[in-house]
C-alpha cells in the first residue's frame, strides 16, 4: 500500500512537472514591483495554461531588468516612465520588462490579458478562461499608456486593495487612495489635496486661520466677506495672497519631500490649485474694475502664474494645476498660462449619451479647443455618475467613452480624472469603470469589442439580454430626446423612460433573469444591472410612470403592482451590493451604517427633502434590512 501511494505521487509530481513547469527569472535584486509581477504571472499561468510552452518548449519567463533582456537591446533604464515591452526569444525565453516602476508591471498584465485571456472587471471579480495547452510562438510587442496621468475616482472606498485593480487596468492614481510599491506606485498629487485646496483646513488660505484678522483677503459677495468651501472664494487680487500661497506652497513640497523619502519612493510633481466648489466670486472693487475688460479666469490664470512662476525656478519638472469649472470655465481674453501650469477643465455642460464631438456639446468642446491654444498642458475632470436625486438613474453613455477619449487624447489632455462615485448605486458601475480604465490607456480601441468582451463573459447566458438592454435603452434616449447633462442634472431629464420604454427594458431583463435562474453568480450580476431600472420604476420616478401609464391606457393597478416590485427588487439589491464592500471589514462607515434605498437617498442628497410623492406606499415601504 505504502509503495503503491509512493508511485502514484511520483506519477501526480510528473504530472504536474509536465504540465505546469515554467521558470519564471527574477533579477538579482528585484523591486517589490518585480516581485509582485512574478507572484501575479505564476498564478494565472497555472489557472489558465496546461502547459505553457514558448515554441514548443518549457518556458523560461525573465522579469524586468534582467541580462537577457539586455542582451536582446530591451534596457528597462532607457524606456519611457510606464512603457513595456512583450518579447520572445528562441529557444524558450519570454521577456516581460518595462520602464519607471510600473512598466514591467504592465507588461505582464497586458501579456495575461491579451495572450492568455485573463480579465480584472472590478476590484471583486476576474475571469480566467479555463485552463488548456498555450504555446507561444513569435510575440514582439511593446506600448505605453497614451494619457499620462489616470484616474477613476471611485468613492465612497470599496475595501482597500492597495491598487491592485488599478495596476492590473493600467490606472495609476487610486482616488484617494494610494497605489503601493507593490503594485508599481502611482503619480500621485501633492499636498493639501488633489481638488479645492484653498479653503480646506488644511489648505492655502483657510479661514479658522485668516478670516478673523484678514476677512479682505476673502471674496466680497454681496457685500459680505465669504471664506468657506461653499459659498466664498479668494479675492484673486489682493497683493498679500501670492506671497502667502508660495510659501505655503513650499511648506506642502518640504513634507511631501520628507515623506516620500521616508517610504523609499519618489515625491509628488503635481500640485493642486483650485478653486473652492462654488459660483461665487469677489466683487471688490480691485476685482470689478479689472473684470469690466477681463473674464474670471483672466484674474484666476494671472495670480496661479504668479505661483508657478516661483515652482518652476524652486522645483523644475513639478506641475501646478487650477480649475477651469463654473466661473472660469471659459477661457481668458488676455492671460497666457505659465508653461508649467495644468488647465484641469471640467466637463458639466451637454447631455451624457452624445460625443464630445457631437452637435450637442458644441459649447464644451469649443470651450476645450480654446484652453488648448493658450495652455500647454490640459486636465480633464469628467463625470461618469449623477448625483443627488439623480443618482443611480439609468443613461447609456458607454456607447461615447472612447470617442471622448480619442478627442481628449487628440488636444493633448495629459491627465483625466473621471468622478465614478457609489458603486453601491450607479448605473452599470462593473462595466463603466472597467471601460474608462481601458479607454484612458488607449483611446483607440474599439468600444463595441470591449463592451462585447465585458458583457459576454460578465453576464453569461444572459450576456445578449443585456446588450440589448444598454441597446434598447441607448434608442430611447435618442428618440425621447434626452437631455441628461454632467454633474447633477434634475431627474425630470430622465423622463425620457416613458411607460412604453419601461415595459420594453423589463420585459428584456424578465428573460435575462429566466436564463440565469439557476446560476447565481450570473443572476446577482444581471439584478446589479437590472437594479437603475427598478429604481427608476420604483422609486424616483414612479410618479412620472404612473402619468405615462395612464396616457397609454394601461392597467393602472397591474402597473402599480410592477412598479411595487420593482422597488423590493432594488432594495434587496441594494443590499446585496453593500454587501459586496462589507465584506472583507475594512470599510469606513458609510458601508457599516444600515439604511433602506430611500433612506440611501436622503444621505446622497445631503439631506435636502425628497419630494414625498416620490416615497412608496406598497409593499416596500417599511423594508428591513435582510427581508
Amino acid at each position: 500500500m505504502k509503495l503503491k501511494k509512493y508511485f502514484i505521487g511520483i506519477i501526480a509530481a510528473v504530472f504536474f512537472y509536465n504540465t505546469f513547469a515554467f521558470e519564471i527569472i527574477l533579477p538579482a535584486v528585484p523591486t517589490a514591483a518585480e516581485k509582485t509581477a512574478k507572484a501575479e504571472i505564476e498564478n494565472y499561468l497555472k489557472k489558465a495554461a496546461a502547459p505553457f510552452t514558448i515554441f514548443g518548449k518549457k518556458a523560461k519567463i525573465y522579469i524586468g531588468d534582467s541580462a537577457v533582456a539586455a542582451e536582446n537591446k530591451i534596457i528597462c533604464a532607457d524606456m519611457a516612465e510606464e512603457a513595456w515591452v512583450i518579447k520572445t526569444v528562441k529557444p524558450d525565453i519570454l521577456i516581460l520588462a518595462g520602464g519607471g516602476t510600473r512598466g514591467t508591471l504592465y507588461a505582464v498584465y497586458h501579456f495575461l490579458e491579451k495572450y492568455i485571456g485573463i480579465r480584472w472587471w472590478n476590484p471583486f471579480d476576474e475571469y480566467v478562461p479555463a485552463a488548456g495547452p498555450i504555446n507561444l510562438q513569435t510575440v514582439n510587442d511593446s506600448g505605453k499608456p497614451e494619457i499620462m496621468i489616470r484616474d477613476i475616482y471611485r468613492n465612497p472606498k470599496y475595501p482597500d486593495d492597495k491598487g491592485r485593480w488599478c495596476a492590473r487596468n493600467r490606472v495609476n492614481i487610486d482616488g484617494e487612495g494610494r497605489i503601493s510599491k507593490e503594485y508599481g506606485g502611482d503619480f500621485y498629487y501633492g499636498l493639501p489635496y488633489h481638488t479645492h485646496t484653498i479653503s480646506r483646513n488644511d489648505g492655502y488660505l483657510p479661514p479658522d486661520k485668516y478670516f478673523a484678522a484678514h476677512p479682505e483677503y476673502y471674496a466680497l459677495v454681496k457685500g459680505k466677506r465669504e471664506a468657506s468651501m461653499f459659498k466664498g472664494q479668494p479675492c484673486f487680487t489682493h497683493p498679500d495672497l501670492p506671497g502667502i500661497f508660495i510659501n505655503r506652497l513650499k511648506e506642502f513640497i518640504a513634507v511631501d519631500e520628507a515623506n516620500a523619502k521616508k517610504r523609499g519612493e519618489n515625491p509628488p510633481r503635481l500640485y493642486d490649485l483650485s478653486i473652492n466648489d462654488n459660483t461665487a466670486w469677489c466683487e471688490c472693487e480691485r476685482c470689478t474694475d479689472a473684470l469690466k475688460t477681463l473674464k474670471k479666469s483672466d484674474l484666476y490664470v494671472a495670480f496661479a502664474n504668479k505661483i508657478a512662476d516661483f515652482l518652476a525656478k524652486y522645483r523644475p519638472g513639478y506641475y501646478l494645476q487650477i480649475a477651469a469649472y463654473f466661473t472660469t470655465l471659459e477661457p481668458p481674453v488676455k492671460t497666457i498660462p505659465a508653461d508649467n501650469l495644468m488647465i484641469r477643465v471640467t466637463y458639466t455642460h451637454g447631455p451624457r449619451h452624445y460625443s464630445v464631438n457631437s452637435e450637442e456639446n458644441k459649447n464644451f468642446r469649443d470651450i476645450l479647443l480654446k484652453w488648448r491654444k493658450i495652455a500647454k498642458h490640459l486636465s480633464i475632470w469628467e463625470y461618469g455618475i449623477t448625483f443627488d436625486d439623480s443618482a443611480g438613474l439609468p443613461f447609456p453613455n458607454e456607447w461615447v467613452i472612447a470617442d471622448n477619449k480619442r478627442f481628449y487624447r487628440d488636444c493633448k489632455v495629459m491627465n483625466i480624472l473621471i468622478e465614478h462615485e457609489h458603486p453601491e448605486v450607479a448605473d452599470m458601475w462593473d462595466m463603466k469603470i472597467w471601460l474608462e480604465a481601458k479607454l484612458q490607456e488607449n483611446p483607440d480601441l474599439d468600444i463595441m469589442f470591449l463592451m462585447n468582451d465585458f458583457i459576454s463573459k460578465y453576464y453569461g447566458p444572459a450576456a445578449p439580454q443585456i446588450m440589448k438592454y444598454r441597446q434598447t435603452l441607448r434608442k430611447w434616449a435618442i428618440k425621447n430626446n434626452s437631455q441628461v447633462a454632467y454633474f447633477s442634472p434634475d431627474r425630470k431629464a430622465f423622463r425620457y423612460i416613458d411607460y412604453p420604454a419601461i415595459t420594453e427594458m423589463q420585459k428584456i431583463f424578465d428573460e435575462a433573469e429566466n436564463m440565469v435562474k439557476n446560476q447565481e453568480v450570473y443572476l446577482v450580476r444581471v439584478r446589479r444591472a437590472r437594479f437603475a431600472l427598478d429604481l427608476c420604476q420604483g422609486y424616483t420616478l414612479r410618479h412620472h410612470l404612473r402619468r405615462s401609464a395612464l396616457k397609454h391606457k394601461a392597467d393602472l393597478a397591474k402597473f402599480t403592482k410592477l412598479c411595487d416590485d420593482a422597488l423590493v427588487r432594488a432594495d434587496a439589491t441594494y443590499q446585496l451590493n453593500r454587501k459586496r464592500f462589507l465584506r472583507t471589514g475594512r470599510t469606513p462607515h458609510f458601508w457599516q451604517e444600515k439604511m433602506t434605498i430611500e433612506q440611501m437617498f436622503e444621505k446622497l442628497v445631503r439631506g435636502k427633502a425628497i419630494d414625498k410623492k416620490q416615497q412608496s406606499t406598497g409593499p416596500a415601504a417599511n423594508l428591513q434590512i435582510g427581508k
